[in-house]
C-alpha cells in the first residue's frame, strides 16, 4: 500500500489515507468502482494489524482473510497500470 500511497500522490492526487486509494485509482479508471468498494475498509484494516492501533478482533480478521484474493487483483490491477505507464 505504501508504494501505492506514493506512486499516485506523484501522478494523480495525495490520498488522505488508505482507504482514499482506492476511491482515487476507481476515479483514474485504474481499478473497477465495483473493485474499489469490495476493497474499502482493507486499508484501515492493514493499519490495526501492522501498527497495533487497537485490540485485534480475532472475528475481523477471518473475515478479511476470507478477501484474500482482493490482493492478488489488486496487485493485478496495478501491474496493468504499471506496463501501460511505461509504453
Amino acid at each position: 500500500m505504501n508504494a501505492v500511497f506514493h506512486t499516485i500522490e506523484k501522478k494523480l492526487e495525495r490520498p488522505e489515507d488508505n482507504d482514499s486509494i482506492f476511491r482515487i485509482l476507481a476515479k483514474a479508471e485504474i481499478i473497477s468502482e465495483k473493485f474499489a468498494r469490495k476493497a474499502f475498509g482493507m486499508g484501515r484494516f492493514r493499519n490495526i494489524l501492522v501498527l497495533g492501533y487497537m485490540m485485534i478482533d480475532e472475528k475481523r480478521v477471518y473475515e478479511n482473510l476470507q478477501k484474500l484474493d482482493l490482493f492478488e487483483d489488486f496487485a493485478g490491477y496495478i501491474g496493468k497500470y504499471i506496463k501501460k505507464a511505461d509504453k
